[in-house]
């Protein structure tokens, strides 16, 4: 249970006891996150002296004491799961890579998970015999990749995840010769961006207002 330490401080007529009680961890309760040695002494560090401060009969600082032992615990415990879960999606995405590479595009390989792509994907997806590609997981490109990309020979090309680009990739992107173009992430464009995409001969999906700017270069 999560308690505001300051409460201890302006609440003359709390139960400390009771407060105790409640934020006082099970023994167990911390066992199911896989610690470092320095990560264990640290908790351990501040768990006994939360304990003494309990035996001592201050229960203000126990109090204290054992939320700091919970919020550390906390903090260390989400810290764990983004790595896990960042270790789990790098994995995924060189699994994609790899049946790429093969030249494996199933229902079994989800192109759209992508978040980032290699140089070399992105010139095979380029180059692949695909009726689109949909990379709306893309947050970012470089100007190469763009330049693969945009020499798809597909009619629909997704990028829906890119926030922004740099007026090479513009000018890149621009320069695909499908029907459909989907910009609808961009936050902006430069007026050297949006007038090289005004120069693109099918349609743009993008932000009303970015595509207002567009059309003062057509």
């Amino acid at each position: 249970m999560s308690f505001n330490p300051e409460q201890v401080n302006k609440d003359k007529d709390i139960n400390y006891q009771e407060v105790l009680q409640q934020i006082k961890p099970d023994e167990g309760d911390f066992e199911s996150v896989e610690l470092t040695e320095d990560e264990d002494e640290e908790l351990l560090s501040i768990l006994k002296k939360a304990r003494k401060a309990e035996n001592d009969g201050n229960l203000k600082k126990a109090i204290k004491l054992y939320q700091e032992y919970i919020n550390q615990f906390s903090k260390i415990k989400e810290e764990k799961e983004k790595e896990e879960k960042r270790k789990k999606e790098e994995k995924r995405k060189k699994e994609i890579w790899k049946e790429i590479k093969k030249g494996n595009f199933d229902n079994n390989i989800n192109i759209e998970e992508l978040t980032t792509l290699s140089e070399e994907t992105a010139k095979i997806l380029g180059e692949s015999d695909l009726d689109f590609l949909k990379l709306n997981g893309l947050q970012k490109l470089t100007d190469q990749q763009a330049k693969y990309l945009a020499d798809f020979k597909g009619k629909w090309l997704w990028l829906n995840g890119l926030q922004e680009l740099t007026d090479q990739q513009a000018e890149y992107l621009a320069g695909f010769e499908g029907g459909w173009l989907y910009l609808d992430g961009l936050q902006e464009l430069t007026d050297q961006q949006a007038e090289y995409l005004a120069g693109f001969k099918g349609d743009i999906i993008i932000d009303n207002d970015l595509e207002e700017k567009i059309k003062k270069y057509r």
